[in-house]
């Protein structure tokens, strides 16, 4: 199974007609902001987080439920409305694309649990 992959203009009129109009058009902007934010409420949310999740401390959940909505808003923008977006959804039904990318997110979990705790010894 092959990805398919946007049409490229060979033809040099075709080409110079391509205005930066349309070259800003294919920006995913609303993709691009939504992942933003959620990644920034996720940092504040693990911040608030290492203070004790506990329920007096409603900063962490407020942040925790802003940064579910950011996803949530992420993956239905790039699922239904981008037309070139930011993260195909479709290459993490692979397999091979998606255990990559845990391996990674795993790998640097753990690399950040040692900077973390390597510095307490």
């Amino acid at each position: 199974m092959s990805f398919p992959l946007p049409d490229r203009h060979n033809d040099t009129q075709a080409a110079s007609e391509v205005t930066s109009d349309s070259k800003l058009g294919r920006i995913d902007f609303f993709g691009a902001i939504s992942l933003g934010l959620a990644n920034c409420s996720l940092l504040l949310f693990l911040d608030q987080a290492q203070k004790g999740l506990s329920i007096h401390n409603w900063r962490a959940l407020i942040l925790a439920g802003i940064w579910m909505v950011f996803m949530i808003s992420f993956i239905v923008i790039e699922a239904a409305w981008a037309r070139e977006p930011i993260l195909p959804l479709e290459l993490l039904r692979r397999r091979d694309v998606f255990s990559s990318y845990a391996i990674q997110f795993l790998q640097t979990s753990a690399q950040m649990a040692v900077f973390t705790s390597l510095v307490l010894y």
